[in-house]
């Protein structure tokens, strides 16, 4: 019985460090580079700080005051309660059962737990209000939501999931959500029947072009072991992941829209501007044309007034002379 008991006990130890892996990896992801030198969600939560911290940019509210620098367990125990009074007002839930204690401590089921708490509250259930008594519910609800846009996301890639699990495992869906997002990203045609090299293909691409973290890796989907491989809670938080970065995508593309409205606005009232440059610029040549030709029409005019004059002056001038010969 007690080799029964210790064999089970190791094996939910691997399964919770399996766990903690994808945890810890949403973590570390949310909070940049502060969590960059975290190695175990169970051991750097004890003094309560990096909680505390992922819990402010998680919510973007301002921490309540904590001991920045604890030295004794009390403490870093005291900083643990801190951030689950912190959690429970973010999160609008007034009972997680979890002690400052427990965290402190390093207990799985309660790390996990409170980080679970977190991951559905801030991104599967996108900060919606809920209580404890409408949680499994509300969960349930956002679950098949979520399926059911995968399925549609995925639909013209002739794939369909039917769970968080199992269903995911062979690759094929996780490229199809990459080549769904983008075809140039990933070339759907060229997936095969690798698993291995499937899932290595769309979470590297998925990290690399759509910024997504690999939360899990294939080794993990791969183990032989099925009591091994990334549970629903690890998938779903991985999951849900893009339909976040395909609203930031459209986001994006409304900005861009605009900035390119803008622009086009831009041009336009340029180009509009330019015309009336040019209208001016032709109206006034066109007047200073008619004020050319008006004086020039003066002018001739004045010169044939001119040579009419002198013409008739020159006329009386013979008729006045003719007639003074006459005379002689």
């Amino acid at each position: 019985k007690g080799k029964v008991t210790k064999a089970r006990e190791e094996k939910q130890g691997e399964i919770n460090a399996l766990h903690e892996k994808t945890f810890r990896a949403w973590v570390m992801a949310k909070l940049g580079s502060e969590g960059d030198n975290i190695t175990s969600l169970f051991t750097d939560f004890a003094n309560g700080i990096l909680l505390i911290k992922l819990i402010q940019k998680l919510s973007g509210q301002d921490a309540p005051k904590f001991n920045k620098n604890p030295k004794m367990g009390v403490q870093m125990t005291e900083n643990c309660s801190i951030a689950i009074d912190f959690a429970k007002k973010v999160t609008e839930v007034p009972r997680l059962g979890i002690s400052g204690d427990e965290i402190h401590e390093g207990n799985p089921k309660m790390v996990l737990g409170l980080v679970w708490r977190l991951i559905l509250h801030f991104q599967l259930f996108a900060n919606q209000e809920f209580d404890a008594k409408t949680a499994t519910k509300k969960t349930r609800e956002a679950k098949q939501k979520l399926l059911q846009w995968c399925n549609e996301t995925i639909k013209p890639y002739d794939v369909q999931v039917t769970d968080f699990s199992s269903s995911w495992f062979d690759g094929k869906a996780f490229c199809a959500l990459v080549s769904a997002f983008n075809s140039g990203f990933l070339d759907f045609e060229s997936v095969g029947d690798s698993a291995k090299d499937n899932l290595e293909n769309a979470f590297t691409t998925a990290k690399s072009k759509m910024d997504i973290p690999a939360l899990i890796d294939s080794a993990d989907i791969l183990q032989e072991d099925p009591k091994l491989r990334p549970n629903e809670q690890c998938v779903l938080t991985y999951i849900s992941q893009f339909p976040i970065a395909f609203l930031d995508r459209a986001d994006d593309n409304e900005a861009e829209n605009e900035e390119n409205e803008r622009k086009l606005r831009e041009v336009e009232a340029e180009r509009d501007r330019m015309e009336r440059e040019k209208a001016e610029m032709e109206a006034k040549a066109k007047k200073e044309k008619e004020v050319r030709k008006a004086e020039e029409d003066r002018l001739r005019k004045e010169k044939e007034q001119a040579d009419q004059n002198a013409a008739a002056a020159e006329a009386e001038r013979k008729r006045i002379a003719k007639k003074e010969r006459k005379l002689r």
